[in-house]
């Protein structure tokens, strides 16, 4: 595939808007690593901060809504999702065929050990359909009680490199 197959495959949607970071850094490597991705429909991930603003991306397009649940997402000090709404909240986004991905996009202390991994069990447990994360040992733990729930890298994992990107393949 040359690059003129991925520009016009990017502009037909059927590439991840990802690739288009990669081959800005080398056909070579950008090829390696295309060629490893599934190919598939671009998805519009939207923000879900609480029920308002979930109805809203849900009902104007969003494939897909990212929310917080509890203390261990960035915006903690912001209106969301309890843990009990949490199932209403996967059951109201798969009725209308999007997905819902739970933020765990902290860096929790030894003492919060315990509820990530509560969060992570009854994540699985509940239909998300993916966790995003920004520690890597949130990562391990994740594999090790949740090995099929999905991982994604926040972007404050701040990954920018090829090392980045093959550790990242591994953990999720």
């Amino acid at each position: 595939m040359n690059i003129d197959d991925w520009r016009s495959q990017i502009k037909r949607g059927t590439l991840e808007f990802s690739i288009l970071l990669m081959i800005s850094q080398g056909p070579c490597y950008g090829y390696e690593i295309i060629s490893r991705l599934e190919r598939r429909p671009m998805e519009l991930l939207s923000p879900a901060g609480h029920w308002e603003a979930m109805a809203a991306a849900v009902q104007n397009g969003a494939g897909a809504v990212y929310l917080g649940c509890g203390d261990l997402n960035a915006r903690r000090g912001a209106k969301n999702f309890t843990p009990q709404e949490l199932p209403a909240a996967v059951q109201y986004c798969h009725l209308l065929g999007v997905r819902l991905y739970l933020t765990l996009n902290t860096l929790p202390s030894d003492r919060e050990l315990d509820s990530a991994r509560d969060m992570l069990l009854r994540s699985s447990r509940g239909g998300v359909d993916g966790v995003i994360v920004q520690d890597w040992g949130l990562a391990a733990l994740a594999r090790s009680v949740t090995p099929d729930l999905p991982l994604h890298g926040s972007t404050q994992m701040t990954v920018h490199s090829l090392a980045g990107e093959i550790r990242g393949d591994g953990p999720g």
